[in-house]
């Protein structure tokens, strides 16, 4: 059993799932603030279903959120996490009709002290159990982030 001592240390999380098909921006606004507000004092962890509109740029769409200095960090590969072939919308009439990245995940962190995590990289979680004949888990494909923290 090896066992390894990390000091005690602050993390917050923040998860939302932003409305379809409406202006978001004053949400956007508001989710900026509390980032900021959370990552003065710890980390800060942001994620959730932001449904972007797919015929305008993310940064021109949450630029309130990048600008209050959250990173999406490395992304393994486009990020598809509502994909039209997945058997629970398959053939339904739905917004989005195209294959895009719903599901975001950001990091914000304080310059000092020194930021408890180094990076991040966020990849598609197990997409064929997404897929499951008659059973599938989701209509959103989920991401798994994974985070390093420093020494």
């Amino acid at each position: 059993d090896e066992r390894c001592d990390v000091p005690a240390c602050r993390l917050t999380l923040l998860n939302t799932h932003l409305p379809h098909l409406s202006s978001n921006s004053t949400l956007v606004r508001y989710l900026a603030r509390r980032i900021h507000a959370a990552a003065a004092a710890t980390s800060c962890i942001f994620s959730g279903d932001l449904n972007p509109d797919k015929g305008k740029p993310l940064r021109s769409q949450f630029g309130a959120i990048f600008q209050c200095g959250a990173t999406l960090g490395e992304e393994t590969g486009a990020l598809v996490t509502w994909d039209t072939a997945n058997p629970l919308i398959r053939g339904k009439k739905c917004n989005p009709d195209a294959d895009m990245q719903l599901d975001f995940c950001f990091l914000h962190q304080p310059n000092e002290p020194r930021p408890l995590l180094s990076r991040m990289r966020s990849s598609l979680l197990r997409r064929e159990a997404f897929f499951l004949p008659g059973a599938p888990l989701s209509d959103h494909i989920g991401i798994l982030t994974t985070f390093e923290l420093r020494e």
